[in-house]
């Protein structure tokens, strides 16, 4: 399983301008769909504001995480989308987990409509 990056501003500006947003409480989600010949890219972004470079690369390390253990849910869904994470000022307290974290990125996705609603 290849996870793809985005590495291009443009990509990045776009989604913000143009795509639908979920703020959760850990993390905010921006979502873009993409055409069908590239596949589900994903972008990660920490402001300097909110913690040290030790803080930054652990909230970094938690969102990766957790979207690697979504992206077979995403991937089954056939469609492809652009999908930027943005860190906010809670992700960077001590006893944030990868489990809180995944849980406000599923939730996210749903309200994107990207995963399907959650069976009652």
């Amino acid at each position: 399983m290849k996870l793809y990056t985005i590495k291009e501003n443009r990509l990045f500006g776009r989604a913000y301008a143009k795509g639908k947003s979920s703020p959760q409480k850990h993390i905010a989600v921006y979502m873009l769909p993409s055409k069908p010949k590239f596949k589900t890219k994903y972008g990660i972004t920490v402001n300097k504001k909110l913690a040290g470079s030790v803080g930054r690369n652990r909230g970094k390390r938690l969102i990766r995480e957790a979207y690697r253990a979504l992206y077979p849910e995403i991937e089954s869904t056939g469609k492809y989308y652009i999908l930027i994470f943005v860190a906010r000022t809670r992700l960077f307290n001590k006893n944030v987990k990868t489990g809180n974290v995944l849980s406000d990125m599923r939730t996210a996705l749903r309200e994107l409509g990207i995963l399907p609603a959650e069976k009652i």
